[in-house]
């Protein structure tokens, strides 16, 4: 799976419409875009956090427990699908970010 994929799924099954936020039929364009772009970014703290909290448990336990992997591979999975709508509301192609993960130091 490459980004095109991984954009191709995520705007198909999490979309900003008025189906699931009723209140934005009434908002402008510019409205719209700063709403999804913040609802967006709690979304991706949210999933930080807990993130921070499994980390966090793990520091306190035996060395040779691990990190709930399940959790984690959830957690990031949905950091991704976050990153890419707030690409996608940027409007950052996938070839800009590909082009900056590969010649930027990030």
């Amino acid at each position: 799976m490459n980004l095109s994929d991984i954009r191709k799924i995520v705007s198909a099954r999490w979309r900003f419409n008025s189906d699931e936020y009723p209140h934005i039929r009434t908002m402008s364009p510019e409205a719209h875009r700063d709403f999804s772009r913040s609802h967006i970014l709690k979304h991706a703290m949210k999933s930080l956090g807990k993130m921070a909290a499994i980390s966090e448990d793990a520091d306190h336990v035996e060395p040779r427990l691990q990190t709930p992997h399940a959790e984690m591979a959830v957690l990031i999975a949905k950091m991704l699908v976050n990153l890419m709508q707030l690409a996608d509301s940027y409007g950052i192609t996938n070839e800009e970010l590909e082009r900056v993960i590969r010649d930027e130091d990030v």
